[in-house]
C-alpha cells in the first residue's frame, strides 16, 4: 500500500517508510489506522506542537536534548530556528530518517552529531551539558525509568529543566498506542485477551509498554531531587504570557473581580489530578547539583 507523503520525502524513503509502518504498526493499530500513525510520526506538526509547548523556556544559548527523539520532528523544529538541539534514539531506522530530514531543513548541519543512536539508560553525553531534557511520550517505553531519570539529571546543567509528557495509565482513556478504550492499570493478561478480541497483537504491550501514572512519575521526580513546577499557576500569575487571547482576557477579568483563589485552586487540581488522561510535568534540577540530582 502506498501512503501519501508531503514535505518532499524521496520516493526511496516513501517506500521504506511504507514497509516499516506496515510491518511495525499494522499489528498494533490495525491496517486502516496506519495512515494516521504516519501522519503523527512523520509530519512536521507534532514537532511544532512540542516546540510551542517548551517555547517559554527557550533562550538563545539554550542546549536541548530530546530523549527518544524518534523520527526527529522536535529536534528539527528547534534546529530550523537555530537552537542547539540534539536527539538520542534507540531505533537505527528512526534515527536514519531523522538525519535524512534534518539535512533537508538545515543543509549545513552535521546530522550524525545531531541524532545519536543510544539508550536513555546510558546517554552518550557529558555531565552538566544541557539546559533542557525532554521525554515526549517515551517514558512509558523505558524499562528502568529511575536509571533514565538519573542519566537525564547527570547531563542536565544545574538549574536545568526536565519535561515529561506521557499517557496516564491511571486514567480511563484510549490506550495511546493501540487506540482502543482502556481501563486504569488493566492487568496485562486480561489486556492481552482484550486486544486479541479487537484484532490487535498484544506483544507490543507485553514487551514495550510499562504502565506509568501521574503519581508514580511525580514520586520518581521528587526522589531524584527535582522540583516540580506548576506551569499553569505561573501563567495565571503572568497572563500576558498566555498565547490564546480569549483565555488571557478571562483570567484577567477573574483576577480583577477577586477570584484569583478560584484560578489557583483550578491550577492545583489540574496539576495533581491523578485521573487526568495525560502526564505532563516540568521539573527543575537544583542550582547546586553538579552531577546526578540524587
Amino acid at each position: 500500500m502506498l501512503y501519501g507523503y508531503r514535505n518532499n520525502i524521496s520516493k526511496e524513503w516513501q517506500d521504506r517508510l511504507n514497509e516499516h509502518f506496515e510491518t511495525v504498526y499494522s499489528p498494533i493499530v490495525g491496517k486502516d489506522a496506519v495512515p494516521l500513525v504516519i501522519h503523527y510520526q512523520i509530519e512536521d506538526w507534532v514537532g511544532e506542537e512540542h516546540f510551542a509547548e517548551v517555547s517559554p523556556y527557550l533562550f538563545p544559548e539554550i542546549k536541548v536534548l530530546d530523549v527518544g527523539s524518534g523520527f526527529g520532528g522536535f529536534v528539527r523544529a528547534l534546529r530550523k530556528r537555530n537552537y542547539e538541539a540534539f536527539g538520542v534514539e534507540l531505533s537505527d531506522f528512526d534515527a536514519e530518517f531523522a538525519r535524512y530530514r534534518v539535512v533537508q531543513e538545515v543543509p549545513d548541519c552535521n546530522s550524525n552529531e545531531i541524532y545519536n543512536i543510544g539508550s536513555a539508560l546510558k546517554l552518550p553525553f557529558r555531565s552538566n551539558s544541557f539546559d533542557l531534557v525532554t521525554f515526549w511520550h517515551v517514558i512509558e517505553h523505558i524499562d528502568g525509568i529511575d536509571k533514565a531519570l538519573s542519566e537525564a539529571c547527570r547531563v542536565l546543567k544545574p538549574g536545568g529543566r526536565i519535561v515529561i509528557v506521557a499517557p496516564n495509565y491511571m486514567a480511563f482513556r484510549k490506550e495511546a498506542h493501540y487506540h482502543v478504550q482502556w481501563a486504569p492499570y488493566l492487568p496485562k493478561g486480561i489486556a492481552s485477551i482484550y486486544l486479541r478480541l479487537r484484532g490487535r497483537d498484544p506483544s507490543f504491550l507485553q514487551n514495550y509498554i510499562h504502565y506509568v501514572s501521574k503519581g508514580s512519575i511525580r514520586k520518581k521526580l521528587k526522589a531524584h531531587g527535582l522540583e516540580i513546577e506548576n506551569e499553569t499557576r505561573s501563567k495565571i500569575e503572568n497572563p500576558d504570557a498566555i498565547g490564546r487571547n480569549s483565555v488571557r482576557k478571562v483570567i484577567k477579568i477573574l483576577k480583577q473581580i477577586g477570584l484569583s483563589w478560584f484560578l489557583y485552586l483550578y491550577c492545583d487540581l489540574k496539576l495533581w489530578n491523578p485521573m487526568s488522561s495525560t502526564i505532563r510535568f516540568s521539573a527543575l534540577k537544583g542550582e547546586k547539583d553538579s552531577n546526578d540530582c540524587q
